[in-house]
Order: structure tokens, then sequence, then C-alpha cells
């Protein structure tokens, strides 16, 4: 215990500082985040960037969701050779464990759109309910379905999403935070993205699918700054912010709840 206590003493050290970050580590490690798509580009980093900031120490468990193995492919994301042909999930617990070696870390190993990995959800929300904990849903997946799922999820639940994704060809990216009864749910977003098209970055003509390790990263980042906003209760999370690589500055765009949604509006 003593050996424990001295390390994430030292670990959680530049954390701390000041009156407003050592209020911010408290209520991250009072925090349980459930990272879904942890085996990605984006969801590794944000998970092990997680880790760093104090989740998974004191009250805190972290939570790593992915069905999918390492393939040569995902090795721009923050993997190695040697992780090839391994559970995603398991190598990001690992990376977590070889940061903070008393990291709280659950890796989930399953489809987030099966039954049995819904009602695991669920547990995990009753869970850290009844250990006082603030549970905040991360969706990190690449299927708009699933991110419509998570966002359910959590209205059903009133607890917060970050969601985020990229453009086709990697050139943009959004990050939102569905806050149940502030901000319009995932769907929703969706939704007005269509309706909007202008908005989007379409798949150029003979351009593949990319994920460029540095717009999956800076996606990360952003989703991280967001989480510590909202943690902390620092600034404003409700805009949806709108990033393009070939710009510095950002859209922000604020959707509220639909009325006549199921999931985010106030006529349910």
């Amino acid at each position: 215990m003593g050996r424990r206590n001295d390390f994430l003493r030292e670990f959680n050290r530049r954390n701390r500082g000041s009156p407003e970050s050592d209020q911010a580590l408290k209520k991250i490690q009072e925090c349980d985040p459930v990272v879904v798509g942890a085996g990605g580009g984006v969801g590794f980093r944000t998970t092990t960037t997680l880790c760093q900031c104090g989740a998974g120490s004191g009250n805190s468990t972290l939570y790593a969701q992915d069905f999918d193995v390492i393939e040569v492919l995902n090795l721009n994301r923050g993997y190695e050779y040697r992780d090839v042909g391994r559970p995603k999930v398991e190598v990001v617990a690992e990376r977590c464990r070889a940061i903070n070696p008393f990291c709280r870390i659950v890796p989930i190993m399953g489809n987030v759109m099966l039954p049995s990995s819904i009602k695991r959800l669920g547990d995990i929300i009753h869970l850290g309910r009844r250990k006082g904990n603030k549970v905040i849903f991360i969706n990190n997946t690449d299927r708009k379905e699933a991110g419509w799922l998570l966002s359910d999820i959590c209205g059903e639940h009133s607890i917060p999403l970050i969601h985020g994704g990229a453009s086709p060809d990697s050139r943009g990216f959004f990050v939102q935070v569905f806050i149940p009864g502030r901000t319009a749910c995932v769907r929703c977003v969706y939704e007005y993205f269509m309706e909007n098209p202008e908005m989007v970055a379409r798949k150029r003509r003979g351009c593949e699918k990319t994920a460029l390790a540095i717009t999956m990263n800076s996606l990360a980042d952003k989703m991280m700054l967001a989480f510590y906003r909202l943690v902390a209760n620092i600034g404003t999370t409700e805009p949806l912010m709108l990033y393009n690589i070939e710009t510095e500055n950002p859209k922000r765009i604020i959707i509220p709840p639909n009325e006549g949604c199921a999931v985010c509006g106030t006529k349910k």
C-alpha cells in the first residue's frame, strides 16, 4: 500500500499545482469514463490520455470497450508490430498499466451493438452511481448506429456522452457533447448534418477513406479537452465544434434539443 500511495502521489504531481487543477484531478478520480471503440486511432489515444490525467486511480474506474484485433493497417495509431493479431482492448489496457501500474482499467472485448454489451454498459452505469461516481461515455466508434445507440443509453440514464468523428478524407473532424436536457442527441445532430450538407466534408472522387494519424490524434486531443471541461466544469461544452486541418479557427454550432425527439426532447 505504501509503494502504491508513493507512486500515485508522484504520478499525479504534474496534474496538480493550483487549486483549479487540484479540484479537476479530484473530480477525474471520482469519475468512471467508458471509452467505446477504445482500440481505434482516436480511442487508443483517448484511453491512454485519460490514464495520464488520473482516470483509473483514486475512486475512478476506466473502462475500454472494443471488439476488434490489431492489423498491420492499425500501426499508424499507436500500436507496435508485435501487437498484430492481439485484441485491441488487451493492448490498450497494457499500455495504460505501463503508464500507471496501479491503473484500474477494465478491458471489455465485444461488439457494443449486441444485447450482452448493452446490458454490460447498463451495469457499469449502476455500479458507478452506487460508488457515487460520475459516469461519462466517450464514443470513438466509426459507425453512426453505435453513436445513436450510445446516445439513446445516455439519454435514458441522464449521463453525458462525448462524441466525435472525422470526415472520410480526414481533412476535418467534429466534437459533440450530448448533455441530456441541454443539447441535441447524436441522432438529431446527424440529421442536422444531413439537412445542411455544406457543413460536412464529403468524400472526394478517387479518394479512399483515410485515417490520417495527425487527424486522429487531433480529434482525440479535442475530445479530451471536452472531457476535462465537462468534468472540471470549466468553460462551456455545449457548442458542437467543427475543425478543418486547413484552417485554425473551428466553427461553433449550437444545436438545441429537438422537442419532438424521444431522446433529447422535452416532450417525452
